[in-house]
C-alpha cells in the first residue's frame, strides 16, 4: 500500500517537473487572440505519427524524447511588447533556464534557452522577436544539445530554427 501512494504522488509531480510556469502563462495568455496561430501536442501524438510514417528525414530517436511540443506564431504583426519580451526572458531565466544562444540579425532577436537536469536537457525553447513577427517554440522531453541539432520540424513556424541549428 505504501508503495502504491509513493508511484501516485511520483505520477501526479513529475508531469509538471518539465512545464516552465512562465511559459505556460504567456502561451495562454496569447493562444485565442487573433492572429495568432498555435500549436500544442502531447509527446504521444508526435510518436504516433512517427510510427506511421515512411518519411526517413523525420528524426524518430528525437520524436521519442519529446514530451510535449507548444509552438505560438503571431501572422501580420507581434503584439509582445519588448517590456513582456524582456521580462518573459527574465522570468525563464529565473526557472533555471540558460542562453545558448543569442543571435541578432538587424531587427530580429533569436534567443535559445535551455534547462538542465544532470546534463540531459529537460526543456529547450526558442524564440524569435521581430517587429513583423514573433515565434515561441517550446519542447519539453529529455535530450541532448546533438539530439536538438537534428531536429527537423516540417512547419513554418520553425523555420526560424535553421538560423540556431548550425551553432550548436
Amino acid at each position: 500500500m505504501k508503495n502504491l501512494i509513493i508511484f501516485i504522488i511520483m505520477a501526479i509531480a513529475i508531469p509538471s517537473f518539465g512545464q516552465t510556469k512562465s511559459i505556460k502563462r504567456f502561451y495562454n495568455k496569447y493562444k485565442h487572440e487573433e492572429h495568432v496561430t498555435n500549436l500544442n501536442l502531447q509527446g504521444w501524438v508526435l510518436k504516433m505519427v512517427a510510427t506511421f510514417t515512411d518519411d526517413e528525414d523525420m528524426p524518430k530517436e528525437l520524436i521519442r524524447k519529446i514530451s510535449h511540443l507548444r509552438i505560438l506564431t503571431f501572422e501580420g504583426g507581434n503584439a509582445v511588447t519588448d517590456r513582456e519580451y524582456k521580462n518573459l526572458l527574465s522570468d525563464i531565466r529565473k526557472e533555471h533556464f540558460e542562453t545558448v544562444i543569442t543571435v541578432r540579425d538587424g531587427k530580429e532577436k533569436f534567443h535559445l534557452l535551455i534547462r538542465e537536469d544532470d546534463e540531459i536537457i529537460t526543456d529547450a525553447v526558442l524564440f524569435v522577436n521581430s517587429p513583423d513577427e514573433f515565434v515561441l517554440l517550446s519542447l519539453e522531453g529529455a535530450f541532448s544539445l546533438k539530439d536538438l541539432k537534428h531536429l527537423n520540424l516540417e512547419i513554418d513556424e520553425a523555420d526560424h530554427f535553421e538560423h540556431v541549428k548550425g551553432a550548436l
